[in-house]
């Protein structure tokens, strides 16, 4: 038995009944259980007891056993001065007292937890398997599941704020120029994604917004940055783009990207970076007020549009400069665009919506994740098991997060999945 159970019994309140006895025999009725209380000092904080008939509010200490009162020295410590319960799984028979020499009131709650609750607590901990919840996500009501989820998509949608804004921040507010960079990073899909940032990094927007009407400024400024215009050429399409590149960087004074830093190895040829800076120009040209036409899209139509682009002709016949191919368009996929409409638009959605404190855009972003199906990947294919429907975005990306922050650290307990197969009958 750890003391992270007597904890989770004691915030939930998962008891048999709700009358109890303190070790001195005095009655004890719970009002609030308190809140936890992570850091140093007592486990729960602001509780509301009745003891006896007296309502006391103040903070509750939890162990395993009573005798860690001593053992961690508490009696010592004039934090716990404020303790009004000390709730321990065991009382193995010692009074104890706190600093100003308080005698406290003892809950000794094994007699009042089910034992279908500890038998079920102890699977978690001796269940070595992947997911030893599996059983309980269909026994568990489907509301509570889907709150979870998208708990869990909030979350994991945050922590990619949290990065997005301290760039925010260092580019002094430049919505235009951090959303260029998001769009960058995720059309390198996961291979080129560093060297894809790496490369918008290097190009400010405003360069490439001031010639709209110029595809092949855009597409000389990308492929030159990029570091694959630094040889010689024999077809006229990569010779106009190195001639109107070796003007682009003395008139700015740039430094390109080596060409050795992208990524061709155990790639299909329509994932080549070099089609995927090709679609990126074209995004470009479609859209070159991406950041306000990225916030103005209202239905999923709209935002796989956004996306929806082909490439220049000549990489119709090319996937690489120089090396012809057989004739193929070179559009985004239908997965890549709904992966780019998660990732750049919803992302920013939600950075914009938690910035500029507008909920709505959070909402937005939520119900256009709500229309995406659910992603194929490794997170989801670990809760198959599980027999649970999962049918969007919501619950692929709430999957992730709550695998990596709670099942892969096995944080049954922290889990609302945890609690509430706790309370099931078995």
């Amino acid at each position: 038995m750890k003391e992270d159970f007597v904890q989770t019994v004691w915030k939930f309140q998962l008891f048999n009944q709700q009358e109890f006895k303190s070790i001195s025999g005095q009655s004890i009725r719970i009002v609030h259980p308190g809140y936890s209380h992570i850091n140093a000092g007592p486990d729960f904080i602001a509780a509301k007891i009745y003891i006896d008939d007296l309502l006391w509010v103040g903070n509750v200490e939890i162990h395993t056993h009573s005798s860690e009162w001593y053992a961690h020295h508490h009696q010592h410590d004039e934090a716990y001065n404020n303790v009004i319960l000390h709730v321990v799984f065991s009382y193995d028979g010692k009074p104890c007292y706190t600093q100003n020499n308080s005698c406290l009131n003892t809950l000794e709650l094994k007699s009042y937890i089910d034992k279908s609750i500890i038998e079920k607590y102890e699977q978690l901990a001796e269940d070595m398997r992947v997911l030893p919840c599996k059983h309980w996500w269909n026994k568990i009501d489907e509301s509570i599941i889907e709150q979870w989820l998208e708990r869990m998509c909030i979350s994991r949608l945050e922590v990619k704020c949290e990065e997005y804004s301290e760039r925010l921040m260092h580019l002094n507010q430049h919505w235009d120029q951090l959303f260029f960079e998001i769009l960058a990073r995720q059309l390198g899909f996961h291979v080129n994604s560093e060297p894809m940032e790496r490369l918008a990094r290097s190009i400010r927007t405003e360069w490439f917004q001031k010639n709209t009407d110029n595809p092949l400024f855009i597409e000389a400024i990308l492929f030159g940055q990029a570091g694959m215009l630094n040889r010689k050429f024999v077809d006229e399409y990569p010779n106009r783009l190195k001639e109107e590149y070796q003007f682009i960087s003395k008139k700015f004074d740039l430094q390109a990207l080596e060409n050795s830093t992208w990524k061709f190895s155990k790639l299909r040829p329509s994932n080549f970076p070099s089609i995927r800076i090709a679609q990126l120009a074209s995004i470009l040209q479609k859209h070159p007020r991406f950041f306000s036409e990225c916030l103005a899209i209202d239905t999923i139509e709209e935002a796989y549009d956004f996306f929806n682009v082909g490439t220049h002709n000549y990489w119709d016949t090319h996937y690489v400069f120089e090396k012809e191919s057989k004739a193929k368009e070179k559009n985004i996929g239908e997965e890549s665009i709904y992966q780019l409409i998660l990732n750049c638009i919803c992302t920013v959605w939600i950075l914009y919506g938690n910035i500029k404190n507008e909920d709505a855009y959070i909402q937005k972003a939520l119900d256009l994740m709500e229309i995406l199906k659910v992603e194929n990947n490794r997170y989801v294919s670990m809760f198959y098991e599980t027999e649970y429907h999962f049918s969007n975005c919501i619950h692929s990306q709430g999957l992730r997060y709550l695998w990596e922050y709670y099942c892969d650290d096995k944080k049954c307990l922290n889990c609302t999945i945890g609690i509430q197969g706790l309370k099931l009958k078995l």
